[in-house]
């Protein structure tokens, strides 16, 4: 048995918001990592995944960059479904997502992001 579907549900469709650059979006990105266990997590997957990429630089063993990169997004994973209790932005903005992943590194090294997972500054710098 065949069945047809010709029209999706609006209540099935996925909203997706319209960024017009990096910084509208890290905007919302923030919005969506406010738990600082979340942001932890996440601190703690680009460090896991950084070494693993300077790791295959000098092995050579890209398999290895593939294998630890997954583990590194599960534990951001964990952060979302437990901690921050959304959906990880990845999945609908991948490189943006990305992007707001080595940004969130930087402010949280740098300060701009203290602990408490609260931001340090006013405006998003260009």
């Amino acid at each position: 048995m065949i069945i047809l579907i010709t029209r999706i549900p609006r209540s099935l469709m996925s909203k997706k918001k319209q960024f017009n650059n990096f910084k509208e979006f890290y905007k919302y990105y923030l919005s969506q990592h406010r738990n600082p266990i979340n942001r932890i997590l996440h601190f703690a997957a680009n460090i896991i995944i950084f070494i693993c990429f300077i790791l295959v630089f000098f092995i050579g063993k890209i398999w290895l960059f593939a294998v630890i990169s997954v583990f590194g997004y599960c534990l951001a994973l964990f952060g979302h479904l437990f901690f921050e209790k959304n959906k990880p932005v990845i999945f609908k903005y991948p490189f943006y997502g990305i992007g707001g992943d080595i940004v969130l590194f930087y402010d949280m090294i740098s300060g701009r992001i203290n602990k408490k997972g609260e931001e340090q500054f006013v405006e998003f710098r260009e």
